[in-house]
């Protein structure tokens, strides 16, 4: 995300709240002639967060220490699991190796196992990959699989920009 910055300046300093490890700025602070604009990039962050709202603000400050605040709001949200499609399931040395279509937002997959293909499902793994050796499968055993994929969260941001001064 950028922020356009356009103010009739000659000092510009750029700063966000420390208390924010989710929001960080390619830049922190420089000069922007009179006259001119200028732009800063946003970059969020969410690993480590939970679904939640977070705030917090941006502070642009000129030369006479006039500030003015951009409050930031990140919306982190969950995702429901999606099942990846064209499951195969194969024998190699005795493990029974999955095998399906990877899906893009997909941070890893989880995989479940029965013996009875309506109910029963346990949870026996994770796989970071698009594919899975379950080791632990009894010869002579009729198994039945799902796989559905992780997804940690989804964030969308909302940025209220003041009013050219």
């Amino acid at each position: 995300m950028k922020i356009i910055v356009i103010y009739i300046l000659t000092l510009i300093l750029i700063c966000c709240n420390l208390n924010a490890e989710w929001i960080s700025l390619d830049t922190f602070a420089g000069f922007i002639e009179t006259g001119e604009t200028d732009s800063v990039e946003v970059i969020f962050n969410t690993s480590g967060l939970t679904v939640g709202t977070y705030t917090c603000s941006i502070r642009i400050q000129d030369n006479r220490r006039i500030e003015t605040f951009i409050p930031v709001t990140l919306y982190v949200e969950s995702v429901p699991p999606q099942t990846p499609s064209n499951l195969t399931i194969s024998i190699e040395n005795n493990d029974v190796v999955l095998n399906w279509d990877s899906i893009p937002e997909a941070e890893g997959y989880y995989i479940y196992r029965s013996t009875d293909p309506f109910n029963g499902f346990t949870y026996i793994g994770y796989s970071d990959l698009n594919s899975y050796n379950d080791e632990n499968a009894v010869s002579e055993k009729k198994y039945f699989y799902y796989v559905t994929s992780y997804h940690t969260r989804v964030a969308k941001t909302k940025v209220k920009l003041p009013k050219n001064k």
